[in-house]
């Protein structure tokens, strides 16, 4: 893994209550996702923009949630299911070169 990602473990430290206050996600994205689309969060960490999408999305509507590390994918998976949106939610495993 590149020395240039942040740790799974840390990641969690940018998931707190006062993040709502200035990223909205379903303000912020309610504009441009929603229907049937298919979006696509690349580097999607914890989930945080990748789950408000899938509740933005109906019908066939889905994310697909990609990520450089594999335990990243497993929490936004896990979170994605308490929420009851695990089936909207696509995970991909991507190399740090692999958009390029």
């Amino acid at each position: 893994m590149d020395h240039h990602v942040c740790p799974w473990w840390l990641a969690y430290s940018f998931d707190n209550p006062l993040r709502r206050l200035v990223h909205n996600g379903s303000k912020l994205l309610s504009p441009y996702v929603k229907g049937e689309m298919t979006v696509t969060d690349i580097g999607c960490g914890l989930g945080y923009f990748t789950i408000e999408m899938a509740k933005l999305l109906d019908g066939n509507g889905r994310v697909i949630a990609v990520d450089l590390q594999e335990k990243m994918l497993a929490a936004v998976m896990r979170r994605a299911k308490r929420q009851g949106q695990d089936d909207r939610i696509i995970p991909r495993l991507c190399r740090s070169d692999d958009l390029m």
